[in-house]
C-alpha cells in the first residue's frame, strides 16, 4: 500500500504562495483574534536594529581573532550600543541583560534574534492543549467551516481555510504561541522555528512542537499572544503608517457600512502608544460627483416580472438628485440569459459606488488641501473592494487585485470623465452565510473564479458599471457640448460685435484726425475687415462641421444596417455549404426544394443589399418624394427569410386598414429605410427572447397614419421598462447581451436633423412595459 509524504520544505513554499504579504499576514492573524470573540486586539511591533546591522553583530560572534567569548559579547553589545537609537528601550536592556547571561554562541544568536519582534495580544476565548495540538498545528482545518461563531455569536467567522498560522511564517523565523482560557490556571505555550522545516531531508511529520505549560498571563482571564522574532523584513513608523495602516487597516473595514461591530485595533511602534488609524476623511467624501448603490435580491423573486435589482444614482456634485431604477427578473435573463438559480447561486449582494473626478479637484478652491485629499484619494480607491461580513477580502480594489472589474480596460488612466479604478471607491458586500458559493481565494487576492463569480462580474458590469459608465460619459459630453457651444454661438458675436463698434469709432477718428495720419487709419481699418472676413469664414466652417458631424451619424447608421445584412449573409453562406451537401446525397425531387429554399435566402439579401443604395453617400442628401408604403413592403420583402425562419408574422396597415393605399412623403429615402431597418431589427431580436404574457405567437405591428405623417412599431416581444424610455437612445446603452448600444441613438439623431422624431410611446401594456416606437416624418406640403 502506497501514501504520499510531504517534505517539510512544503510548509515553506505554501506559505509563501498563500501568504503574500506581510500586511496580508497580519489581516490573518486580526481574522484569528476576531473569531475568537475578542473585543480588543494589540500590535506590538519592536524593531531596535536594522537586520542587515543584525547580521554584522551576529557576524562578530563569530570573529575568530577573538578568542574570548566574553569578549566577543562585549564587542556586540559595544556595537549595538552605537547602531541603535533605542539603548533606554526595555527590550533592549532585556537584550543586553540575556547577552551577558550567555554562554555559547548559538544562545547569543538566539538572544539576538528576539531584539526585533511583532506581537499579537488578544484577550478571546484562547485555545486549550487540545485545541492547539488538534486544531492550530493542523493546517487547512474545517474548525470553522461552514460554522457558527459560538465565542461571540454575534460575529461571523472570517477565517475557515485553516491557513492563518502560516502568517507567523511570513514574519519572522521563529515564534512563539501562548494561550490559556477561562477557568484553567496554566498557559500552554508552543515554540516555532522555522528554519527546521528547511531541512530538505525532512518529512513535515518529522519537526515536532512540544507544548509546555507556563504560568498564565494577567493580561486577561482568556486569550492568546503570538510573539514573532527573528524578522524577515525591516519595520519603520513611516513603513507601517504607509503600508499597514494606510493601504490595509484603514481600508480592512466597509467605509459605506454605518453600523460596524466594534473591533479596535492598537498599532504601536518601539512604544505603548497606538498609532492612528483614521476613517475616510469627511472631506473627501463630500467632494464625490456621483453615488451609486445596487441591490440585489433574489429571494424576492417568485415570478418572472418580479424586481431583481434596484440601482440609485444620486448626483452628489449638483443637486444631489437621485435617480431610482430597477430590474425585474426578466430584464435580467433577457440581457445576460441568468436563471432564477444562477441569481440565487449568487446571493443577495449589495454594491455601493462613489466615483470622484480627479479633473475637477484643482478647480475646487483647495489651497493646500488639494495634495492632502488627492493622497486620500490614492488610499481609498482602486476600485471595487470585496467586503465579506464587514471585512476586506485580501487586496481586493487596490491596484494588486487584477482589475477584476475591467475599470481600467477601456477607461483611460487619467482624470475626467471616465469610470476608472483611481477615481472610484467601490464596495461589493457579501456573506458567509448568503453568498457560500462567492469563495475567497486562499491568498486573499479576490474571488475565486468560476460560472457564478463569472456572472456575479456579468450583472454588475451591465446593470451598475455600464449605468454609471453612461451616467458619467452623459455629465460629461453635456458639460463639453454646453462649452463648445458657447464658444461656436457666442464667441463670434462677441467678436462681431466689437468689429462693429471698432469700425463706427475708427468712423468718428478718421474725420477729427488730421490728413498726414489717415494712411495709420486705413491700415487699421484693413485689419478690421481682415478680421471680420475671418469670422465669417469660421462661422462658414462650423455650419459645414455640422454637417460633416450628421454625415457621420448617418454613415454610422449605414454601418449598423451593413452588420446586420453580413449576419445574414454568413448565416446563409453557411446554410448553402449544408444545402449543397444535401443535395448531393438527396433524390432529384428533394434537390427541387432545397434550391427554392436557397434562392429565397438569396433573394432576401439581394432586397436588402438593395436598400442599401438609398443609404449610400450619393442618395441620402436628397429630399424625394416616395410611397411610404410601397417603401416598407419593400423592406419587410428584405427581412422574409428571417420572419419565416423565426416564424414571425408582421402585420402592416394604413389607418389600421390593410391596404395598397399609397402614402406620399417627402423626405430623404435613405434616412427613412435607416430607421425603419432599426425598429425591425430590434422587433426581431427581442421577439426570439421571450413573447409578452397572454400571447402565443411573435408578431409585429406596422400602422401608417397618414394623416398625421406616423409610422408606428409594436411587437410581442417582451417589451421596455418605463425607466428606460429615453435611455434606450442613448449611445452606448443597450439590454442586449452583446449590444453596442448606438442603433437607436444614431436613429435619432439622424432624424432630428431631418425634421423627424423617433420616441417611445409613453402608455405601457398590461404587464407595464412599453412596446410602440412612433416615428414622425416630416410635415412638408408635396
Amino acid at each position: 500500500m502506497a501514501n504520499f509524504s510531504v517534505a517539510a520544505r512544503t510548509l515553506i513554499h505554501l506559505g509563501a504562495e498563500l501568504i503574500t504579504s506581510d500586511e496580508i499576514a497580519l489581516y490573518e492573524l486580526i481574522k484569528n483574534s476576531f473569531d475568537a470573540g475578542s473585543k480588543r486586539i494589540k500590535i506590538k511591533i519592536v524593531f531596535l536594529l536594522p537586520i542587515s546591522k543584525l547580521a554584522v553583530a551576529k557576524n562578530i560572534l563569530k570573529d575568530k581573532e577573538t578568542k574570548s567569548f566574553s569578549e566577543k559579547i562585549d564587542n556586540v553589545i559595544d556595537y549595538l550600543k552605537k547602531n541603535t537609537n533605542e539603548s533606554q528601550h526595555k527590550n533592549f536592556i532585556k537584550i543586553i541583560s540575556e547577552l551577558l547571561n550567555s554562554s555559547k554562541t548559538d544562545q547569543a544568536n538566539d538572544v539576538l534574534d528576539k531584539i526585533n519582534f511583532i506581537e499579537i495580544k488578544d484577550a478571546g476565548c484562547g485555545m486549550t492543549r487540545d485545541d492547539l495540538n488538534d486544531v492550530f498545528l493542523r493546517i487547512g482545518t474545517d474548525s470553522k467551516l461552514n460554522k457558527r461563531n459560538k465565542n461571540a455569536p454575534e460575529r461571523p467567522l472570517l477565517g475557515n481555510k485553516g491557513i492563518g498560522r502560516l502568517a507567523m511564517m511570513r514574519l519572522g523565523k521563529k515564534a512563539t504561541v501562548t494561550s490559556w482560557v477561562s477557568g484553567l490556571n496554566d498557559a500552554n505555550t508552543i515554540y516555532f522555528n522555522w528554519n527546521e522545516f528547511e531541512d530538505p531531508k525532512k518529512s513535515i511529520d518529522e519537526i515536532d512542537f512540544p507544548i509546555l505549560n507556563r504560568k498564565k498571563p494577567e493580561y486577561s482571564e482568556s486569550g492568546t499572544i503570538i510573539r514573532i522574532t527573528c524578522l524577515e523584513a525591516d519595520w519603520s513608523e513611516k513603513s507601517i503608517n504607509d503600508g499597514l495602516i494606510e493601504k490595509h487597516l484603514r481600508r480592512l473595514r466597509n467605509p459605506f457600512e454605518e453600523n460596524k461591530l466594534r473591533f479596535p485595533i492598537d498599532v504601536s511602534f518601539n512604544n505603548e502608544i497606538p498609532l492612528a488609524i483614521k476613517k475616510l476623511d469627511e472631506e473627501l467624501w463630500a467632494l464625490a460627483d456621483q453615488h451609486l448603490i445596487m441591490n440585489l435580491n433574489p429571494s424576492n423573486i417568485k415570478e418572472s416580472n418580479n424586481v431583481a435589482l434596484t440601482i440609485e444614482i444620486t448626483d452628489v456634485k449638483h443637486d444631489n438628485k437621485t435617480d431610482y431604477d430597477s430590474r425585474t427578473f426578466l430584464d435580467v435573463s433577457d440581457s445576460l440569459e441568468l436563471s432564477i438559480k444562477d441569481l440565487k447561486d449568487i446571493g443577495p449582494i449589495r454594491l455601493v459606488i462613489r466615483w470622484y473626478n480627479r479633473r475637477k479637484l484643482a478647480g475646487m478652491g483647495l489651497g493646500s488641501d488639494l495634495k492632502r485629499l488627492r493622497d486620500e484619494l490614492d488610499n481609498w480607491s482602486g476600485g471595487i473592494a470585496i467586503y465579506r461580513d464587514e471585512f476586506r477580502v485580501g487586496v481586493s480594489g487596490s491596484d494588486k487585485d487584477g482589475d477584476w472589474f475591467n475599470l481600467d480596460k477601456k477607461a483611460l488612466k487619467g482624470g475626467g470623465f471616465f469610470l476608472n479604478s483611481i477615481q472610484t471607491i467601490g464596495a461589493l458586500e457579501i456573506s458567509a452565510d448568503k453568498n457560500p458559493h462567492l469563495i475567497d481565494r486562499s491568498n486573499r487576492e479576490g474571488l475565486i473564479e468560476n460560472k457564478i463569480t463569472s456572472n456575479l462580474i456579468a450583472l454588475i458590469s451591465k446593470f451598475a458599471i455600464a449605468t454609471l459608465k453612461e451616467k458619467i460619459k452623459h455629465e460629461g459630453e453635456m458639460e463639453k457640448k454646453q462649452k463648445l457651444t458657447e464658444l461656436a454661438e457666442t464667441g463670434t458675436e462677441h467678436i462681431e460685435d466689437k468689429i462693429e463698434i471698432a469700425t463706427k469709432n475708427l468712423s468718428v477718428i478718421r474725420k477729427k484726425v488730421p490728413k498726414q495720419l489717415h494712411r495709420e487709419v486705413a491700415a487699421i481699418d484693413e485689419n478690421l475687415h481682415y478680421i471680420s472676413t475671418h469670422v465669417k469664414k469660421y462661422n462658414q466652417a462650423m455650419s459645414m462641421l455640422r454637417e460633416q458631424r450628421e454625415n457621420i451619424l448617418e454613415l454610422a447608421g449605414v454601418g449598423t444596417v451593413m452588420n446586420s445584412v453580413l449576419h445574414e449573409l454568413t448565416r446563409t453562406t453557411t446554410q448553402t455549404r449544408s444545402l449543397l451537401d444535401k443535395i448531393s446525397k438527396s433524390s432529384s425531387g428533394v434537390t427541387k426544394d432545397l434550391l427554392m429554399k436557397l434562392e429565397a435566402e438569396v433573394k432576401s439579401i439581394n432586397t436588402r443589399l438593395r436598400q442599401l443604395d438609398p443609404l449610400s453617400t450619393n442618395g441620402r442628401q436628397g429630399k424625394v418624394k416616395f410611397d411610404a408604403n410601397k417603401l416598407i413592403k419593400t423592406i419587410l420583402e428584405g427581412y422574409s427569410s428571417r420572419f419565416l425562419r423565426h416564424e414571425i408574422e408582421v402585420l402592416l396597415t394604413v389607418d389600421e386598414i390593410s391596404t395598397d393605399k399609397s402614402v406620399i412623403v417627402k423626405m430623404v429615402r435613405g434616412f427613412f429605410c435607416l430607421a425603419i431597418e432599426n425598429l425591425l431589427s430590434n422587433s426581431v431580436y427581442w421577439l426570439n427572447k421571450r413573447i409578452m404574457p397572454g400571447h402565443t405567437s411573435k408578431k409585429i405591428y406596422i400602422n401608417i397614419d397618414s394623416k398625421a405623417n406616423v409610422i408606428s412599431i409594436s411587437d410581442t416581444g417582451p417589451g421596455i421598462a418605463s425607466s428606460d424610455r429615453e435611455r434606450i437612445f442613448e449611445p452606448g446603452f443597450s439590454l442586449k447581451k452583446d449590444g453596442k448600444g448606438f442603433g437607436l441613438y444614431i436613429a435619432k439623431e439622424v432624424a432630428m436633423h431631418h425634421g423627424s422624431i423617433i420616441e417611445l410611446d409613453k402608455e405601457a401594456s398590461d404587464d407595464g412595459r412599453l412596446r410602440t416606437f412612433y416615428f414622425q416624418l416630416p410635415m412638408e406640403k408635396l
